[in-house]
């Protein structure tokens, strides 16, 4: 009957992993069924619940470092990580050749942005499991944070070389190494392909779509009001058409097929050439522009990111007081 239950956890069938462990449970409280159906609870986003279960677990098999692998992760999905790491030494202390648990260990530290640390676990967990493509995405994820992209791109084409399909590495990638926002979107029609509920390619193609939507209404917007200028309709204080063009740009930075045939028809509209000399000079702005939009748009993503981070600790401490 394990088997069974391991395969339904494999299927992505957890609620019924679930109800047969619960089933199986009254018969004999084994760590092999705990476990999976922790899993089956971790997958199915009942944090709490797997948190929960693996406290009752460890309370019938306390040195079994599975289980204390999966209240690690329970703690680590919680935003306690701290515990999660405290329980994760409590796990490599009985198993200190598991790479999963060295693997462990260096997301818990991304999880507090300590990438040295992070990066010194890695390497523990390659040097026992050098293959593994979860843990070299990993790897690729410590590398990009500690302002090596490049390289991070690389590591992941090594994974996507060997495991085309494999769902973190095209996530990765897709953020790192596309530069085109449409072959993004192709990758996570991919993921979703294979996996329907994916949340992260859920959210990042409905972000596209929403883009894609957005910005060539915006552009539009502008372009009218570039033109009303052009036919003397109206006219505006200087400050205003470039901050507008720099807001407008910011937003359409992340496809430059978009960006700067806009940027470029909005200055020609705005300062018509009145010679060669002009209209070289106009290109070259549009290219600059379409530069500053992109610095402007990548600081704005990451103050919005850092943001988020913030407000999502703060509900998560007043969630935990309570």
């Amino acid at each position: 009957m394990i088997e069974r239950l391991r395969a339904l956890n494999s299927l992505g069938r957890y609620s019924e992993a679930l109800k047969l462990s619960n089933e199986l449970l009254q018969k004999e409280e084994s760590s092999a069924i705990y476990a999976e159906m922790i899993i089956a609870l971790l997958n199915q986003e009942k944090s709490k619940e797997a948190l929960e279960a693996a406290k009752q677990s460890l309370s019938l098999h306390p040195n079994d470092p599975y289980l204390l692998y999966l209240l690690s992760e329970s703690l680590r999905r919680l935003q306690r990580p701290k515990e999660a790491l405290s329980a994760l030494d409590e796990a490599l202390a009985l198993s200190p050749s598991s790479g999963a648990l060295h693997h462990q260990r260096a997301k818990i530290f991304c999880d507090l942005n300590q990438y040295v640390q992070a990066k010194r676990a890695i390497d523990s967990a390659l040097s026992l499991e050098s293959d593994d493509p979860d843990i070299l995405c990993t790897l690729a994820f410590i590398t990009h944070a500690l302002d090596n992209t490049l390289i991070a791109c690389e590591i992941l084409q090594s994974i996507l070389a060997r495991h085309p399909h494999h769902e973190q590495a095209l996530k990765l990638y897709g953020l790192w190494g596309e530069s085109r926002l449409d072959r993004y979107a192709q990758t996570l029609r991919g993921i979703l392909a294979q996996n329907p509920l994916d949340s992260f390619a859920n959210r990042h193609y409905r972000q596209i779509h929403r883009y894609y939507r957005l910005a060539p209404l915006l552009a539009g917007v502008y372009l009218l009001y570039a033109l009303g200028t052009w036919l003397h309709i109206w006219e505006i204080p200087k400050p205003f058409p470039v901050l507008a063009l720099w807001g407008v740009s910011a937003y359409l930075w992340r496809d430059w097929r978009l960006n700067l045939p806009f940027l470029l028809l909005a200055l020609l509209l705005l300062s018509p050439p009145k010679s060669l000399a002009d209209g070289f000079s106009i290109f070259f702005a549009a290219i600059l522009y379409h530069f500053i939009g992109k610095a402007i748009g990548i600081l704005l993503g990451i103050l919005q990111e850092k943001t988020s981070n913030l407000i999502q600790k703060a509900l998560h401490g007043r969630t935990s007081q309570k």
